[in-house]
């Protein structure tokens, strides 16, 4: 089946394999068929790089040299909406010993007093974490840096990379700031002058699914995908909240990590997903909606022309057609977490929940559900484009029933009699009272058939 079919309205019946028109019916018009490109943000290019944070043991009795630190403000809160933000917890939760939650504890304060000047290598120590009487192994460290990251999107700064040494006695941590204390400073008010903005215009009583899909959209909207950045050395801004928010340019984990932190102040909560797709390091959400968890991609629902769904609130069923998510910490080998000789550290999840419902999945919520043709059928799907029509939106969604086969249906909406997608509009159109109509002539299809979903979009004369 050619990608676009041109049917002319024909008054008297013409030759059917010319014209390619139902004999006599009028129905007819034009479709265009686009390729399905959900994933399109990243889809084509190859995925920015990540690697496991740096572990180093450093010399206990060498001398850091003299700093000056400076007290990062650290308000990180939008002042205005109608929602109650919450705290994220889920990685301190999962802390088994009382060191770890320690540890985690003294990040919430120290990572906001950063060096004036940088070290030679380049980076602002953060102030020294001392743990009296206390001692984590490398992997434990390993698990307090990566829960208090995943509770924590708004701390941006953090290099990847740490030190720490032992004493016998008192264990002390090193980490690293990328920029200055002035710069982050700077840099947290542009984010929060973007996030007090976009949950400002949250309306007043939307329900979870709502919120969500409010901030989904309103971040797709406004972010890109930084096609131009292949690892977070060459460029870090783009794995943060502060290049998908004040730059508008991220890869997956500023996308995630925006997400994560815009839903938090509209009383979601949310969790960091880290695995693989298409072979290639990602990253993603899981998201908490009516109390079940669900995964959204909001990087693979990004595209230069539309925003996409397939990736909004779907089972791990689904996720997992295209997305391998990570072992978990403590199914893990301490080799496997910090690295080894000829081995590189591995990315991890925290015991992350199940996602196993569907009731708040996007097409769920918004497609019709085709039966078949006959009249109560079509007066469901009716009702829907009615629906759609008189708020002008351009997207209508029709989820083809398991009882019917999807190409078949396909084929009766738009390709053969009785070409019933044509029928639906002429009856949409006689309801709308003549100021506007959906037009037969442009109507453009994205054929799903793993969801069996078909993707139309609508436009107005």
């Amino acid at each position: 089946m050619p990608a676009a079919l041109k049917r002319s309205l024909c008054a008297l019946c013409c030759c059917a394999l010319l014209c390619l028109c139902t004999a006599c019916s009028g129905l007819e018009g034009t479709v265009k068929e686009e390729p399905n490109t959900a994933s399109p943000a990243a889809g084509n290019i190859p995925a920015a790089d990540k690697p496991a944070a740096s572990g180093i043991e450093i010399d206990p009795s060498a001398q850091s040299g003299d700093y000056d630190y400076n007290t990062i403000n650290g308000d990180d809160a939008p002042q205005q909406g109608y929602y109650t933000p919450i705290s994220l917890t889920h990685g301190f939760d999962a802390l088994q010993t009382q060191p770890q939650q320690y540890f985690y504890k003294r990040l919430t304060s120290d990572v906001y007093t950063v060096a004036q000047q940088p070290n030679e290598g380049g980076n602002y120590l953060i102030e020294k974490i001392h743990l009296p009487g206390m001692y984590l192994k490398e992997e434990e460290i390993r698990l307090v840096i990566e829960a208090f990251s995943s509770d924590h999107p708004e701390v941006f700064w953090l290099d990847n990379l740490f030190g720490y040494t032992f004493d016998g006695t008192d264990m002390v941590i090193q980490m690293y700031s990328i920029i200055s204390p002035e710069t982050i400073d700077i840099y947290t008010d542009e984010i929060n002058a973007v996030a007090d903005s976009m949950i400002a215009s949250v309306p007043k009583g939307l329900d979870e699914y709502e919120r969500e899909r409010f901030i989904h959209d309103n971040l797709l909207a406004r972010c890109t995908y930084a096609t131009d950045t292949k690892n977070i050395q060459q460029n870090w801004k783009p794995f943060t909240v502060y290049g998908a928010l004040a730059e508008g340019s991220a890869v997956c984990e500023g996308y995630t990590k925006a997400i994560q932190y815009l839903l938090r102040f509209v009383g979601i909560e949310s969790i960091p997903v880290n695995g693989t797709a298409k072979e290639q390091w990602h990253q993603w959400n899981l998201v908490k909606i009516d109390d079940c968890w669900y995964h959204l991609d909001a990087t693979w629902n990004d595209s230069t022309d539309y925003i996409f769904y397939d990736y909004f609130n779907i089972t791990d069923t689904i996720i997992q057609y295209d997305h391998r998510i990570a072992s978990d910490f403590f199914a893990l080998d301490p080799d496997d977490i910090c690295g080894s000789v000829g081995k590189e550290a591995q990315l991890f999840n925290i015991t992350l929940p199940s996602c196993t419902e569907t009731a708040a999945n996007f097409y769920i919520h918004e497609a019709v559900i085709l039966y078949g043709f006959d009249e109560k059928a079509s007066a469901a799907v009716e009702n829907k484009m009615l629906q759609t029509a008189l708020e002008k939106k351009q997207e209508l969604y029709i989820q083809i029933s398991n009882s019917i086969a999807y190409n078949e249906a396909v084929e009766g909406l738009f390709y053969q009699a009785p070409y019933q997608f044509f029928t639906y509009i002429d009856h949409t159109n006689s309801l709308l009272g003549g100021e506007y109509a959906i037009s037969k002539e442009n109507v453009r299809i994205i054929k799903k058939e793993r969801l069996r979903i078909v993707e139309i979009r609508l436009e107005y004369i």
